[in-house]
C-alpha cells in the first residue's frame, strides 16, 4: 500500500512538473522577446523545452501513453488560458502527432527520415546559394592559396640565402689560396674544331 501511494505521488509530481513546464514555455514564447543565441533567433520558451521533454518522459514512465496524452491535452488547455489560444492549437496538434507516433512507430520513423532529409536538403541549398557562405568558401580558398604562396616565398628565400653563403665561401676560398688549376691551352684546327 505504501509503495503504491509513493508511486501515485511520484506520478502526480511528474504530471504537475510537466504541466508547469509546458505552461511556462508557452507563456515565455508568447510574452517574452525572442532570444538571440549565436546569430539564431529562438523563442524564449525554448529555455523550458528540456524540462518539458524530461517531465513528459517521466510522466510516460509513470502513467504510460494515456497519461502523456492527458498531460498534453491539459497543458494545451492551461496554455490557452494563461498564454494564448494559438499556442493551445499548436499543443493539440502535438497531442495528435504524439498519439499517432506511439501507435505507429514505423510511420514516426518514416516521417522523421523525411524531415531529416528535408532539413539536410534545405541546409545544402541554403549553404550553396547563400552569398555569405559563398564568400566564406572563397575566403578560405584564398587563405589556403596565400599560405601556399608564403611557403614558396620562404623556401625561395632560404635557397637564395644558402646559395649566397656558398658563393661567398667559394669566393673567399678562391681569393685566399693560390690557383691549383692550370688552364689548358687550346688549339684551333684548320676545320675550326677545338682541341686540347
Amino acid at each position: 500500500m505504501r509503495h503504491e501511494h509513493r508511486e501515485h505521488i511520484t506520478a502526480a509530481a511528474a504530471m504537475i512538473g510537466y504541466l508547469r513546464s509546458v505552461v511556462a514555455a508557452n507563456i515565455a514564447s508568447v510574452h517574452w522577446p525572442p532570444l538571440v543565441l549565436g546569430g539564431l533567433v529562438v523563442p524564449a520558451g525554448s529555455v523550458f523545452a528540456g524540462t518539458s521533454l524530461t517531465a513528459r518522459d517521466v510522466v510516460h514512465d509513470r502513467l504510460g501513453a494515456r497519461g502523456v496524452a492527458v498531460g498534453i491535452a491539459a497543458g494545451a488547455g492551461l496554455s490557452a488560458v494563461f498564454a494564448s489560444p494559438q499556442i493551445a492549437v499548436a499543443s493539440k496538434a502535438d497531442v495528435k502527432y504524439w498519439i499517432v507516433a506511439q501507435k505507429h512507430p514505423d510511420l514516426r520513423d518514416h516521417f522523421q527520415q523525411l524531415a531529416l532529409h528535408a532539413r539536410r536538403t534545405a541546409a545544402e541549398f541554403r549553404d550553396n546559394h547563400d552569398p555569405f557562405s559563398q564568400l566564406q568558401r572563397d575566403h578560405l580558398a584564398l587563405k589556403k592559396h596565400c599560405t601556399g604562396l608564403e611557403e614558396l616565398v620562404r623556401t625561395y628565400a632560404q635557397v637564395i640565402n644558402e646559395l649566397t653563403l656558398e658563393n661567398k665561401a667559394l669566393r673567399e676560398q678562391a681569393s685566399s689560396s693560390p690557383a691549383t688549376v692550370t688552364p689548358l691551352r687550346r688549339h684551333v684546327s684548320d676545320t675550326g674544331d677545338l682541341r686540347c
